[in-house]
């Protein structure tokens, strides 16, 4: 399939290369139990939007890998989980080093956001998240959403 951003001389164009959007991958996880002082993958077991296969529901859902070339807007957000006299962290990785992060010390938090745009490389580049809290307890994220949308070569 041709995409967005990856057309070349010659191609020839068919309705559904359109149909398909910019290249990106939405993907949610339902919820899940973090414990506390650990570092741990946010996993996602949905998919909103991926008409490219960048992600898999069973195999690493723990992140995307876009096979098209560019930079990339990146969000992850998080809503609806409650921290008690503790401090919790959201961080995107690229290739598993540690990119960006949103960090929260709070008693009662309604949800975060952190975005930013990074370049990837079209084939071995993947982006994966992780959540941190130290509540003294496990606690439980609710429908974390990571996006990731092509915006330029």
């Amino acid at each position: 399939m041709t995409a967005f951003g990856n057309f070349t001389a010659g191609d020839v164009l068919q309705a559904s290369d359109l149909n398909a959007g910019f290249p990106a991958c939405i993907v949610n996880s339902t919820s899940q139990s973090f414990a506390h002082n650990t570092i741990a993958a946010i996993n996602y077991d949905q998919e909103v939007h991926d008409p490219y296969g960048w992600h898999s529901t069973t195999t690493n859902n723990e992140r995307i890998t876009p096979n098209i070339e560019g930079y990339y807007l990146v969000t992850l957000e998080c809503r609806n989980w409650e921290i008690i006299n503790g401090r919790s962290l959201f961080l995107i990785f690229k290739n598993l080093v540690n990119w960006s992060r949103f960090d929260v010390t709070s008693t009662a938090s309604e949800g975060g956001t952190v975005s930013g745009v990074m370049y990837l490389n079209g084939t071995t580049d993947d982006v994966e998240t992780r959540f941190y809290q130290n509540s003294g307890s496990s606690k439980i994220v609710y429908v974390p959403q990571l996006s990731l949308i092509r915006i330029g070569g």
